[in-house]
């Protein structure tokens, strides 16, 4: 049990529970949990999460599998911040086993008659872990990897990686970006590969972790040094980075509902504090880049639903949801004019709509899923009618393959997906275009 779960997450949100008032069951079930193998009622039931935190959070895994690095639960799209410290102060991500386990997955594309594949080796033990992929696109081939062995405090890694310190302004790497909060709360070395190369590094990374603190140093192929390293006093994080020529230092204090944070570096600054006050989570930071901006956040839930305001460099960011509608309104600004992107999502008799407006880009959609046996049937017929605004479309699409499809001419057509133990296949049909139609196809097999 995690002593600490009050100093890790300072501010819990409306309806959680601190450790201190759980039952005898929520006990048990800390004791023989994972964030991998607890099951949703119980994370409703018993731990209080909303439904719709929790329907987050297994979409989530369904499209991507287990959740691997404690990162991943603050670039999930409808998880904030708050909730994703809560639960892990809560449950470990995996608990030690003997045994290895290893995935083997094989996606396909076919657009505009061109064929793109991608072959991926994933294996995880005690000691060692990695991943290898084998890619194919526009008649060229491809590959990437990483290998990670780690030995007592110490982890090695070889091939492609990433080194995280600070707020991610020297070493870092950006996810998805979250509509809570823009605290960076990832450290230390993970091996990465994936199709954004924004980030990673190619070569040598070495990992060490100290009593309350960790160092890495890395070098990679370009002969580029980089090294950070950080200690933890009691509720305070002090740490130092550099890279090549430039360096930064870096700072995180928390103290009752109130977080600070920062780092400083010869060439971008970053200064954060947020806090949280009868169920509202506001944060304000100053970034100087060649240029000082600001960026804040308001954030609140209660029983109507959950509601979150951005307004960064002079634009604004809208996000209403509840279990009725989803609203989100987006900003968008150039040199010349403004204009508004708005989606509005509506569940209504186990179909989903969806209508989209930007500018004078206008139209709508209907999504539906069935299951019949073990085959899971998904489906959304769209129609856009585009006038120079683009706009995103929800759709189903195959596991690995992203969930959303960018508008930028007239869409009228239907996406489908099917699903059937560990293979899955979408096609998207455009009517007005029939070029741009493609299909996708993924096979997951473990090993």
């Amino acid at each position: 049990m995690k002593c600490l779960i009050m100093i890790l997450s300072p501010f819990l949100i409306w309806g959680q529970i601190a450790e201190e008032d759980l039952s005898r069951r929520a006990l048990e079930i800390l004791d023989t949990s994972t964030l991998n193998s607890i099951d949703p009622t119980s994370l409703w039931q018993v731990f209080n999460l909303s439904k719709a935190e929790i329907f987050a959070l297994e979409q989530y895994k369904d499209a991507f599998g287990h959740i691997t690095h404690e990162s991943e639960l603050f670039m999930i799209d409808g998880l904030d911040s708050t909730t994703a410290e809560y639960l892990l102060a809560l449950f470990p991500i995996n608990r030690m086993v003997n045994e290895s386990k290893s995935q083997f997955i094989h996606k396909i594309s076919l657009r505009n008659s061109q064929i793109n594949s991608r072959q991926s080796l994933l294996f995880n033990s005690n000691e060692i872990n990695g991943a290898i992929h084998l890619f194919r696109e526009n008649q060229h081939i491809n590959y990437s990897g990483y290998l990670t062995h780690r030995f007592g405090n110490c982890a090695l890694t070889f091939g492609d990686f990433s080194l995280h310190a600070g707020q991610g302004l020297l070493l870092g790497r950006r996810g998805f970006p979250s509509s809570t909060t823009s605290e960076y709360f990832e450290k230390g070395l993970k091996g990465r590969t994936g199709s954004i190369t924004e980030g990673i590094q190619q070569g040598i990374g070495f990992e060490k972790k100290l009593s309350n603190g960790l160092f890495c140093i890395s070098v990679d192929s370009s002969n580029r040094y980089s090294a950070t390293v950080f200690k933890v006093y009691e509720t305070t994080q002090l740490g130092a980075s550099t890279s090549m020529n430039n360096f930064s230092l870096f700072f995180h204090h928390a103290r009752g509902p109130v977080r600070m944070y920062g780092e400083l570096g010869n060439r971008e600054q970053k200064i954060g504090a947020n806090f949280f006050i009868n169920d509202v989570l506001f944060e304000t930071n100053i970034y100087n880049d060649g240029g000082i901006w600001t960026e804040s956040y308001l954030s609140w839930q209660n029983p109507i639903g959950r509601w979150n305001l951005i307004h960064s460099k002079g634009r604004m960011k809208l996000n209403l949801n509840n279990q009725n509608f989803q609203l989100f309104i987006n900003e968008h600004r150039n040199e010349t004019h403004s204009t508004w992107r708005s989606k509005l999502r509506i569940p209504h008799r186990k179909c989903l709509y969806e209508f989209h407006l930007h500018g004078k880009t206008h139209g709508f959609g209907i999504r539906k899923e069935r299951t019949f046996s073990n085959v899971a049937i998904s489906a959304t017929a769209a129609f856009i009618d585009y006038e120079g605004h683009p706009i995103w479309l929800s759709i189903p699409a195959a596991r690995g393959f992203i969930g959303a499809k960018g508008v930028y001419s007239n869409f009228a057509g239907i996406v489908g997906r099917i699903h059937w133990q560990g293979i899955t296949a979408s096609v998207q049909l455009n009517f007005e275009n029939p070029s741009a139609s493609s299909t996708q196809m993924s096979y997951y097999k473990s090993l």
